[in-house]
């Protein structure tokens, strides 16, 4: 019985050194969620309006906001691996927070409504 847990044991260390996300991974699951949290902001200021303006206003928007979501990232967020998991950090007016975790292939990342609450907030400084 003990046996066979340590085996199991050691299986599943191993899978999880051998499957833990790198830093590419975390700043591009970090993009993706960012750049659909900014949309989501987007269509909002810019209405349900069907007309040009509002559409160009919202293109011109994630275009941007796209860019500097790609800037940010690759510039304030970092990535320690500690062989089994990695846990991504970003810097932001002196404070360092955690991001992402890594762990057998998988990243859990800040969902879409705390990046909007920080929106929010930036919005209201």
């Amino acid at each position: 019985m003990k046996r066979t847990f340590w085996i199991l044991m050691v299986a599943v260390v191993l899978a999880a050194v051998v499957t833990c996300p790198d830093e590419q991974a975390h700043k591009n699951t970090l993009k993706s969620t960012i750049n659909a949290a900014l949309n989501e902001e987007i269509d909002q200021a810019c209405g349900n309006e069907n007309g040009g303006l509002a559409v160009l206003a919202s293109a011109i928007g994630s275009a941007f906001g796209g860019w500097a979501v790609d800037v940010f990232v690759d510039n304030r967020v970092f990535v320690k691996n500690y062989f089994a998991c990695s846990i991504g950090y970003a810097t932001w007016e002196g404070e360092t927070n955690i991001v992402s975790v890594g762990c057998f292939g998988h990243i859990f990342c800040t969902d879409k409504e705390n990046i909007l609450e920080a929106i929010d907030k930036e919005k209201t400084r």
